[in-house]
């Protein structure tokens, strides 16, 4: 769904649309761990996988701006993370909120 098209045209009916396959746009033959360990590498190095993965990870929000070194080391230690401690040991941050203040901020509001 595009939402400033639907709030352009809130009489329509909301036109709902496929962003992206992450098989395609990542070349990976499966959604498997290790299919994703390989995506997870590349946003260390790959600055093109880097930039398309924050666009897809923000959901093509048309306001989004380049990935920088920061925001690739979240996305990076988000991918290989699966829960706060490892995340925070991983960007060198003693906090959420130091490390995605976004995210933090979201699961503040809605938790």
């Amino acid at each position: 769904m595009n939402l400033t098209d639907n709030n352009a045209n809130p009489s329509s009916t909301v036109r709902w649309m496929h962003e992206y396959s992450a098989r395609e746009a990542y070349n990976m033959p499966d959604l498997s761990p290790d299919s994703w360990a390989v995506v997870a590498e590349q946003l260390q190095a790959n600055n093109t996988v880097v930039q398309q993965f924050y666009t897809y990870h923000y959901t093509s929000n048309v306001g989004n701006t380049t990935c920088d070194a920061g925001c690739q080391a979240s996305l990076y230690c988000g991918s290989i993370s699966s829960s706060l401690t490892p995340y925070l040991q991983c960007t060198n941050t003693t906090s959420w909120a130091k490390a995605d203040p976004w995210n933090a901020f979201m699961n503040f509001v809605c938790p």
